[in-house]
């Protein structure tokens, strides 16, 4: 089974969603509705930090 956990808002929540052994995770930002939850730059922050890591989806 593949796991998604969405609206990861820091580094530390992505690190319990890949400890809990998600196969991805989702970072909101900009949406056509408005601001997201989280800036630009904290996802690329994020992204960065879990790069290479997990079963799945970590670019």
């Amino acid at each position: 089974m593949k796991i998604k956990i969405c609206c990861i808002a820091s580094i530390e929540e992505a690190e319990l969603a890949i400890a809990a052994g998600a196969w991805a995770i989702g970072l909101v930002g900009k949406m056509p509705s408005g601001p997201g939850p989280i800036a630009d730059e904290l996802i690329a922050k994020i992204a960065e930090h879990v790069r290479g890591r997990g079963q799945g989806r970590f670019w």
